[in-house]
């Protein structure tokens, strides 16, 4: 029912997007399409496919309100595919968002179980997310997210909470932004079997100029995962 409601609410004002103008300074809202292209999809420490994916998504804002959708599909065969739904809220520097992560059976006649919203079955996984961002003169964003119901679950069917805790640290060198940040969960679930650091590395990113008029903008991960001690290397585009 949640995701009903979710879906609704995304149709109803994408089409009231579309009615209005998209200008933020005159309506207050916008209306966004567009896609990355990654080298392989890493996500807080952990690698969901090891193939190229396309990552479109389409979002529509009204003031502080967002709702949208975000998907990965790789460039290869690979079992792991994803479309998410979200809606957010912020406020001066928090943002508060609802996240339904679900996972796609992506081949053809295959039945993806979308629906199915059975605590012990369903695809789906509920995460509430809250981001400290944009503080003036303060260069450090702070992410907090627990899953809160769906496909969390341990050996005894109760959920995990698996709670994922990220520090950021922002800063630029010339025209490349950047950002260095350090990963954590609490407790046992989905990142760690227990308290550990799963994520350390640096964000970067920046304009590369293909003529005056027109440029590319190309992001990088560099991140080691100390508890699984995996290391990746991650290079995209958005388009």
């Amino acid at each position: 029912m949640k995701k009903t409601i979710i879906i609704f609410c995304l149709s109803f004002l994408s089409f009231q997007g579309i009615a209005q103008e998209t200008d933020s300074t005159s309506s207050n809202s916008s209306l966004d399409l567009g896609a990355d292209l990654v080298s392989r999809f890493v996500w807080r420490g952990m690698t969901l496919s090891a193939a190229a994916a396309v990552q479109p998504y389409i979002e529509y804002s009204y003031k502080g309100l967002t709702v949208g959708s975000w998907a990965s599909y790789t460039l290869a065969k690979d079992p792991y595919q994803e479309i998410d739904l979200y809606i957010s809220y912020n406020k001066s520097v928090f943002t508060l968002t609802l996240n339904d992560y679900f996972v796609i059976l992506d081949s053809i006649g295959t039945r993806s179980g979308y629906l199915d919203l059975n605590q012990q079955s369903t695809q789906h996984a509920l995460e509430g997310i809250l981001e400290i961002s944009d503080i003036p003169n303060v260069p450090l964003s702070l992410t907090v997210g627990v899953m809160l119901y769906g496909a969390d679950l341990d050996m005894n069917d109760e959920n995990y909470y698996s709670t994922y805790i990220e520090l950021d640290y922002n800063f630029a060198i010339g025209e490349t932004e950047a950002s260095a940040f350090i990963g954590i969960t609490p407790s046992e679930g989905l990142y760690a079997d227990d308290f550990s650091i799963v994520n350390l590395g640096i964000n970067v990113s920046r304009e590369i100029n293909v003529t005056d008029k027109f440029s590319v903008p190309l992001f990088g991960s560099l991140s080691i995962n100390p508890d699984s001690e995996n290391i990746f290397f991650v290079v995209g585009v958005s388009f």
